[in-house]
């Protein structure tokens, strides 16, 4: 018997974000000239790819499937085609929320003992994937007091986290101090959770720099100004945080930290009289 079998893939989407669902579809052909009784076929996921669920299948051309295998990340089974037979299966997948990059997935179709392949170049089809990467950046700021003096020092602190899924590389977060605050003294970072921060820019009165944060990761920056003498009223001082070139950040509105203060006037009066 001789049949010239042949399978291709595509996906419900070339560039997935991470922690969404996919769906991958297999069309299996049979260009004859022999019917394929029991040809099997096989896709396993690779990594960064599963759970399969909601295995469909649609046979054309009196083609008819038989058992199928369907685990967490692999799906397999035996199909019969005749000449012109086709056979369709649709499943989803999801698309784990540690994946990146570029995944590329290969589903293969095989003639029965006794039969020969034509053509075994066409038997197996790939889909490739670029994964979106997706990360929920936050940023909280806090004044060591709601009311400093003019002329004091006043100690802010910064804390960004990351609720995920995917890790944020190289964010970046920024400060910029209004009118009455500066200089910047004494950076301090602290990590938690595997984040790492990379460089800083110290200026006068602004702060910035990049960190990578895995999920769950936090980073808390704290840092002194001094409070200018002519300062007076409220101040309100905000810092913000900044997902990678390539990294969604599903919740841009936590992406802002406000510390406000309210400065207390201080004067040194004096009298004299003779």
């Amino acid at each position: 018997l001789v049949a010239d079998l042949g399978i291709s893939k595509t996906a419900s989407t070339a560039t997935p974000s991470a922690n969404t669902t996919l769906t991958f579809s297999l069309v299996i052909t049979n260009a004859g000239p022999s019917t394929a009784t029991n040809a099997t076929f096989a896709d396993t996921l690779p990594a960064g790819l599963g759970t399969i669920s909601n295995v469909v299948s649609a046979v054309g051309g009196g083609a008819s499937t038989s058992s199928f295998s369907i685990g967490a990340t692999a799906l397999s089974g035996t199909v019969t085609l005749p000449s012109g037979g086709t056979i369709t299966i649709t499943f989803q997948t999801s698309v784990l929320g540690t994946a990146s990059g570029t995944i590329t997935n290969a589903a293969t179709v095989s003639t029965p003992p006794g039969t020969t392949d034509t053509t075994p170049g066409n038997n197996t089809g790939t889909a490739t994937i670029t994964v979106g990467l997706v990360a929920d950046l936050g940023i909280s700021k806090t004044a060591s007091t709601a009311t400093p003096s003019a002329g004091g020092t006043l100690t802010f602190s910064l804390v960004i986290t990351n609720a995920g899924p995917s890790t944020a590389t190289s964010a970046t977060f920024a400060d910029t101090l209004p009118t009455g605050l500066g200089t910047i003294a004494n950076v301090v970072s602290a990590t938690g959770g595997g984040a790492t921060t990379g460089s800083f820019n110290i200026g006068t009165s602004t702060l910035s720099g990049t960190v990578t944060i895995p999920p769950a990761g936090t980073i808390t920056v704290t840092f002194q100004v001094s409070v200018a003498g002519t300062a007076s009223g409220t101040i309100a001082n905000v810092a913000t945080v900044s997902t990678p070139p390539g990294t969604t950040d599903t919740t841009p509105g936590n992406n802002t930290g406000t510390a406000t203060i309210t400065v207390g006037l201080v004067a040194d009066l004096g009298i004299s009289k003779t």
